[in-house]
């Protein structure tokens, strides 16, 4: 005689059973008592944040499944869960979705965050672990957020786009003279953000500042100097503007320094052997400027 017990609740359980053999006039009761305990199989830690992050970004955190039971329990992560809400997309990667936990031991679980949309992100990601009643549940939260930002060049001020290349013209002008360009960087989001430019060097051209942070709800004025002692021509001379973990900003510069265009009468001026005299008597000459120049 075989009592079979398969409870599906945890808790105490209990049953009555009356044994006969008529023939003999045998009579004996049987009470058959359980007990059934969830299995100390838990989340090291509840909860889990990531706060706020680019979007496209990823960010990664490792939490633990601790078997605290003398046996082995396979788990499995609910799909649903790992999704969450239909409008935050794929942002949610589990590593593995489903394994065993050994006796007395560990297994650490990867949890991926790569935010697809600028909203908050809240999931109960739901772990279910074989004869326990109820899923294991952890709480995460993250946010996904994007760079807002405005680039303005030139006076009168254009807008700069990052498909098409922005031109400044510095014009033409005389060398040891100095022409400057400047460029406003502004940040509208909640997030400070860093700047970044990137050019081939040019000794007579220098932007300050060439690296900052722009701090949310501020704007950043650059300015961009062309200041030559020599003739020197620019043409189509590049510099991008990057934002770090954003779009990059191209600029052509255009412009040239030149010499007067001045004319002497003469180069040299032989005054010859001049006598010494009680009074002198002035030998002049005279030196002719002509300006040349349109």
């Amino acid at each position: 005689m075989v009592f079979e017990y398969t409870p599906d609740q945890v808790g105490d359980h209990d049953s009555r059973w009356l044994f006969k053999i008529p023939s003999e006039k045998i009579t004996q009761e049987f009470l058959v008592v359980g007990r059934v305990n969830e299995p100390n199989v838990l989340f090291e830690s509840g909860k889990l944040k990531f706060g706020p992050l680019l979007l496209s970004g990823k960010a990664k955190e490792t939490v633990r499944i601790i078997n605290q039971e003398h046996i082995p329990f396979a788990f499995n992560f609910s799909n649903s869960s790992v999704k969450g809400s239909p409008d935050y997309g794929d942002s949610l990667k589990v590593s593995p979705m489903s394994g065993l936990v050994p006796a007395y031991g560990e297994i650490p679980v990867e949890i991926q965050f790569n935010p697809k949309f600028e909203l908050t992100y809240n999931y109960n990601l739901q772990c279910n672990i074989k004869r326990k009643a109820r899923p294991l549940t952890l709480n995460i939260k993250g946010e996904g957020y994007q760079i807002h930002h405005t680039v303005m060049a030139d006076e009168p001020q254009v807008r700069a786009s990052a498909t098409e290349a922005c031109k400044l013209d510095l014009g033409e002008f005389f060398i040891n003279e100095v022409k400057t360009k400047q460029v406003q960087l502004s940040n509208d989001g909640d997030f400070n953000f860093d700047f970044q430019w990137k050019r081939i060097p040019n000794k007579f051209i220098t932007i300050s500042p060439d690296t900052g942070t722009v701090h949310k709800g501020s704007t950043e004025t650059i300015t961009i100097e062309y200041a030559p002692t020599a003739e020197n021509s620019l043409k189509n001379y590049k510099a991008t503007l990057s934002v770090l973990s954003g779009p990059k900003y191209d600029f052509n510069f255009c412009g040239s320094a030149r010499k007067p265009g001045v004319k002497l009468n003469q180069h040299v001026f032989d005054f010859g052997q001049c006598f010494v005299t009680s009074q002198p008597v002035p030998n002049k000459k005279t030196l002719t400027i002509t300006n040349i120049d349109n």
